[in-house]
């Protein structure tokens, strides 16, 4: 494609989104989908798969909506802000079920650390919810295609052990910023 940049969003391009799938439904999905898209693949924590904002939302039966919207725009992460939302998914994950949590606002995807996003409302939704284990509620098939995802088992594991999101994010700094330099 002529004139692409690797900043440049789907929007910046001027071209018309041909959806993927009809879980990709427009040129901000992508996006999404790398934001919720990892924990997405436990089934514990429905994603807005089979509802209308595909990749778009965090919730459960079991979540407190306000209480994580509230705890998640406390972290004032860039380009990213979180609002309580109530819904019931059409199919997938809870299908049939009221499930409250957050819908996802991306001011900025440029800014927002997308992969990020996964592990910090895994994190956030762990602290307000220390009764529910989703790692160990998800079946091993979950558990593999989560490590898969996520390219190690490492980050699992460190979230098992109780290690919050801006410790695990931070440490990937390094290897980031090693990548940019070979790219």
């Amino acid at each position: 494609m002529e004139g692409w940049r690797r900043n440049m969003t789907w929007a910046s391009t001027g071209l018309d989104w041909v959806p993927t799938s009809p879980h990709i439904p427009h040129g901000g999905s992508p996006a999404f989908y790398a934001a919720t898209g990892i924990f997405g693949e436990l089934g514990q924590v429905n994603e807005g798969v089979g509802f209308d904002r595909p990749f778009e939302l965090a919730g459960a039966p079991w979540i407190d909506g306000e209480k994580l919207a509230a705890r998640l725009n406390a972290l004032n992460l860039e380009g990213v802000r979180f609002r309580p939302i109530t819904y019931k998914p059409y199919y997938g994950t809870h299908a049939g079920k009221t499930c409250q949590g957050v819908q996802i606002f991306l001011e900025d995807d440029a800014r927002a650390n997308l992969v990020a996003l996964n592990l910090y409302i895994l994190d956030e939704i762990r602290k307000l919810h220390p009764d529910r284990d989703i790692f160990a509620s998800a079946s091993k098939d979950q558990i593999a295609m989560f490590d898969k995802v996520c390219g190690t088992d490492t980050i699992r594991k460190r979230l098992q052990a109780g290690q919050g999101a801006a410790a695990i994010v931070a440490d990937w700094k390094g290897g980031v910023e090693k990548f940019k330099k070979q790219r």
